[in-house]
């Protein structure tokens, strides 16, 4: 009797220790499940991070790629509202000189006719004093075509 005890305790033992070590296994293959599942979800994070780094990356590209091409648009923009400018400065100056050239022939002819009216003088000084406007006019002309641009 003692050793049927004996055997049924052996048993018993031997029993609790694969089921032991069933558990352990069933342990263990719940844990590298779990790595698995684990690794794959962090792969999947990890990818979907870079993804999204890569879009930010890419829309920080096109933003500055925008602005650049913003700044050149207004260089361009300035720089032919400074031409401008210029050109209309060259226009006021050749305006300038000719409304001064006016004024001038306008005082010489004044002269002539008084002359005339006193003196009787000849026509050959007004057809002079006429040639000599032209002439600056055209002077005028191509000295702001030159200074203009």
């Amino acid at each position: 009797m003692e050793r049927d005890r004996r055997r049924e305790e052996v048993r018993r033992a031997e029993e609790e220790k694969r089921r032991q070590q069933e558990v352990v296994r069933e342990l263990d293959e719940e844990r590298e499940r779990l790595g698995r599942r684990l690794e794959e979800e962090s792969h999947k994070e990890t990818q979907q991070l870079h993804n999204s780094l890569q879009e930010m990356e890419r829309s920080r590209e096109r933003t500055l790629q925008a602005a650049r091409e913003e700044v050149l648009r207004e260089r361009e923009e300035m720089e032919k509202e400074r031409d401008g400018e210029r050109e209309l400065e060259g226009f006021r100056a050749r305006t300038n000189a000719l409304e001064q050239r006016r004024g001038e022939v306008k005082k010489e002819r004044e002269m002539v006719e008084r002359v005339e009216e006193e003196g009787g003088g000849s026509g050959g000084a007004e057809e002079e004093s006429d040639r000599g406007g032209e002439q600056a006019e055209r002077e005028t002309a191509r000295g702001g075509e030159r200074g203009g641009g």
